[in-house]
């Protein structure tokens, strides 16, 4: 009988290959300065924000085939994307997502009389994903 003995790669050696990911694919390589990677027993989180569904998906997809990972939470990686469409949801008529870059979300448009701009803000601030909202409403 043979013992097969399982090496567990050091956690910083993980770390760094899943950050070398994102030098290779040309859409994470602009959004690499939004994005945070900890590793901790192999276990991969990924924080922050993406501009595409599409670049999330890939980088997701792409951890698990990284030697020494254990597990992969994106559950607090959001993309601009997915993030314009729900704040819009919310918003008035008249009232716009002008810019989604990163988290921050940029409202535009006239602001209906029976709305408070700061209730507005409060409201889009509880999407998830939202780092800062910026208005510029008439």
């Amino acid at each position: 009988m043979t013992h097969t003995q399982v090496t567990h790669r050091p956690d910083m050696d993980i770390q760094a290959d899943v950050e070398r990911l994102m030098l290779y694919y040309p859409p994470l390589m602009k959004d690499r300065r939004s994005i945070q990677v900890q590793v901790s027993a192999g276990a991969v989180k990924v924080t922050g924000n993406v501009q595409t569904p599409n670049t999330r998906r890939y980088f997701l997809d792409a951890i698990p085939g990284v030697a020494g990972v254990t597990a992969v939470d994106g559950s607090e990686l959001y993309d601009d994307e997915s993030i314009r469409l729900e704040a819009g949801r919310l918003l008035p008529n008249g009232v716009n997502v002008g810019r989604c870059q990163y988290g921050s979300v940029v409202l535009v448009g006239p602001l209906p009389p029976d709305t408070s701009a700061d209730e507005l803000v409060a409201q889009i601030q509880q999407v998830p994903g939202v780092r800062q909202v910026l208005t510029d409403l008439t």
